[in-house]
This record gives structure tokens, C-alpha cells and sequence, in this order.
């Protein structure tokens, strides 16, 4: 079980970096030059996805510590 979590925060964290750098090299948010900010979904996304591989990474972890004590 606690290896589910550890595999699902592993995953997740390689969709913040994928989303992060989705967001870097293609979109590269800025400003236009009629000083309009471009943002796009993916900045957001890759912070949402990191907070969710450090939950799951997190219980996956104290799972398998509480597992290891008994």
C-alpha cells in the first residue's frame, strides 16, 4: 500500500515538471508588447500537481514507517 503512494507521488511530481517546463519553453509567459501579461494553465497546474506528490509522498511514507515499527 505504501508503495502505491510513494509510485502515484513519483508521478505526479513528474507531471509538475513536465507541466512547469510546458509552461518555460513553449508558452514563456510574459508580457506582450501591448503590455498584456500572458499566463496559461500550466504554471497553476504545476504547482497543484507538486502539492499532491508531496501529500502522497508524505502518507506513503509515514505508512511505511508505521509499517517498519510494528
Amino acid at each position: 500500500m505504501a508503495s502505491k503512494f510513494i509510485i502515484l507521488g513519483l508521478i505526479a511530481l513528474v507531471f509538475a515538471g513536465a507541466s512547469l517546463m510546458v509552461e518555460t519553453f513553449v508558452f514563456d509567459g510574459g508580457i506582450t508588447p501591448d503590455r498584456i501579461v500572458q499566463d496559461t494553465f500550466f504554471l497553476p497546474l504545476s504547482f497543484i500537481f507538486l502539492l499532491i506528490a508531496g501529500a502522497f509522498l508524505i502518507i506513503g511514507s509515514m505508512i511505511k514507517v508505521a509499517k517498519s515499527s510494528d
